[in-house]
């Protein structure tokens, strides 16, 4: 369970650091991501190639964004945290939401693993 949680954690300070390497290197190669919002699937993507792609689209979204840990659970080979999300917008995204604009948001990430590496994210929010 620590090993699990060291990749999470890791994944995480990548992402708040804007390190794409980092994120990378605790995914399995098959990897799964999933964004959920209002109880949608809004991104859905397969492969550490199609991450990475999309991994380097998000950076220049954003000025500044941090994921904060608030409650660890485990659950037979899963991870879910709850997360306290900020960000600062880069580029104006609509007629509303502005570069420059402050973003807060709470969710929940849920961590499945396989060989040792991240293998499913699913980000609900």
């Amino acid at each position: 369970m620590k090993n699990q949680e060291h990749l999470v954690q890791e994944y995480i300070n990548g992402y708040n650091a804007f390190d794409i390497k980092m994120m990378l290197s605790v995914l399995h190669n098959d990897v799964v991501f999933e964004n959920v919002t209002n109880d949608e699937v809004t991104l859905s993507l397969e492969g550490l190639d199609a991450f990475r792609e999309q991994a380097e689209k998000a950076t220049k979204l954003f000025v500044k964004r941090n994921q904060s840990i608030r409650e660890i659970q485990h659950t037979g080979d899963t991870i879910v945290i709850e997360v306290e999300y900020s960000a600062i917008l880069a580029v104006d995204l609509s007629e509303d939401i502005k570069a420059g604009d402050q973003m807060n948001i709470k969710g929940k990430s849920t961590f499945s693993f396989k060989e040792n590496k991240i293998i499913k994210i699913i980000d609900i929010s």
